[in-house]
């Protein structure tokens, strides 16, 4: 059972994101978003649409191109971290500001960021003493 985890661990945030697009998909079907007490038309954009090629895109490199999946997947996050894609109905942002420079980021794609680290703290504990020369490579890091 660990190993099967193990092995599709990184399809529990894809899984997420796919949820928020589904949900996303029965908000337009609904056609209309509540926000504060209103009612609203919604409609699909551009970014919804990206956010949905994204998730399959993600879903098949999973099968298909393993090797290639945690990048493909990291500029998913990148991507929706920034409001370049939108996986919710409403594009929510937070507002950091240091100085003089304003960084708006989505907090849905990085709470899923969030919950991708918490999957992966061990292979990450594990890379970064790598990287100190504390120890040798774990199989499959070589």
């Amino acid at each position: 059972m660990k190993a099967l985890f193990q092995k599709y661990k990184m399809l529990i945030p894809i899984l997420v994101l796919a949820g928020l697009c589904m949900f996303t998909v029965a908000t337009f079907i609904r056609g209309t978003v509540d926000m504060n007490g209103f009612e609203y038309e919604f409609m699909l954009t551009v970014k919804h649409y990206g956010a949905f090629v994204s998730v399959m895109v993600n879903l098949v490199s999973f099968f298909v191109f393993r090797k290639y999946f945690k990048y493909i997947f990291i500029l998913t996050l990148l991507l929706g971290l920034f409001s370049i894609i939108n996986f919710t109905p409403l594009d929510t942002q937070w507002m950091l500001r240091a100085g003089s420079i304003l960084i708006e980021i989505q907090p849905t794609a990085f709470l899923v960021g969030i919950l991708t680290i918490v999957l992966n703290f061990k292979t990450i504990e594990k890379a970064l003493e790598i990287n100190n020369g504390e120890s040798s490579p774990p199989e499959g890091m070589k």
